[in-house]
């Protein structure tokens, strides 16, 4: 994730990792990037032991309205 990041550094105001950690093949990761723009991408990517994975990718502008999410997240009917 953090090569990604540098990679597209032009357009990356900053970055915080909130949590990284690994324990064996499994990992979690939290992380908020902010863009030149002032838009925010948060994610939340989590792989256990048993190969299944959640996830979450929310990004909003600057006035924290939501461009898009998606999710492993169960969704409910209306």
């Amino acid at each position: 994730m953090i090569q990604i990041i540098n990679n597209f550094s032009d357009f990356i105001k900053n970055y915080n990792v909130i949590k990284y950690r690994t324990t064996g093949a499994s990992y979690q990761l939290v992380l908020k990037i902010i863009f030149n723009n002032l838009s925010e991408l948060h994610v939340t990517d989590y792989l256990f032991l048993d190969g299944s994975r959640k996830y979450k990718f929310h990004y909003q502008d600057k006035k924290n309205k939501l461009i898009f999410r998606y999710d492993t997240a169960p969704h409910w009917k209306i």
